[in-house]
């Protein structure tokens, strides 16, 4: 063999190894690049949330539940105890008022029940919180184990929540006019109530969805927590 040959030989192997070479590392980055994407649930102090791209994560479940699809307890605004559901309302929260000399957002204070349950950077989702939900998801309306709600799907990333239409007390539970509804409490006051007696609420139906500024902070209400980033 003299020498042109030879050298077009060596350098042919080198190439077919080099090739191969190539070959390993890519199959060895796309395999990397497949396990980085297999994420352990977002969890922040023992509870699941999911990223949607927004300021802050979304709990996977309301306070007091145990899945997506659970109602989970119910809340007056302000206060540090759930409330069995459905309940008749004595009355004595109005008398008493123990958040009368509240009139700013009460998210991770002393009066966030979901700050205090949940510990951390956990908080009540203020009306703010929920309008950019609103704001950045599609809202689906559909059917969970039997009870009905919104999927929320982020229009950043895809992930999604269910909110279940857990209801208050003083509409046969979980409907409202014959529907299955949602009513969520904002860590948010009003501002105009000069006696401090109102919060906002978020609420929806299928079909509809909306803040009130009439409901009193001595309503029963659901509470989906969220995660300050």
């Amino acid at each position: 063999m003299n020498m042109k040959k030879l050298f077009l030989a060596l350098f042919c192997a080198s190439a077919l190894f080099a090739s191969c070479d190539d070959d390993e590392k890519e199959d060895d980055s796309n395999g990397s690049n497949q396990e980085s994407q297999k994420k352990d649930p977002l969890m922040s102090e023992g509870h699941e949330y999911v990223d949607l791209g927004l300021s802050v994560g979304w709990a996977t479940v309301n306070l007091g539940a145990t899945s997506p699809e659970g109602t989970g307890s119910g809340y007056f605004w302000g206060e540090l105890d759930s409330i069995s559901r459905p309940h008749e309302y004595s009355g004595a929260y109005d008398e008493e008022n123990p958040t009368s000399g509240i009139n700013y957002d009460i998210a991770g204070s002393e009066f966030d029940i979901a700050h205090k349950k949940w510990g951390g950077d956990w908080q009540m989702p203020s009306k703010e919180n929920w309008q950019e939900l609103v704001d950045n998801c599609t809202f689906t309306w559909k059917e969970v184990n039997s009870v009905f709600g919104y999927e929320v799907k982020s229009k950043k990333n895809d992930n999604t929540i269910f909110l279940p239409a857990a209801g208050d007390n003083s509409n046969a539970y979980f409907y409202y006019e014959g529907k299955p509804y949602g009513s969520y409490w904002t860590s948010t006051s009003v501002e105009t109530d000069s006696n401090n007696l109102l919060a906002y609420e978020f609420t929806f139906t299928e079909g509809s969805m909306k803040f009130s500024d009439s409901y009193r902070r001595s309503g029963d209400q659901s509470i989906r927590p969220v995660l300050k980033k």
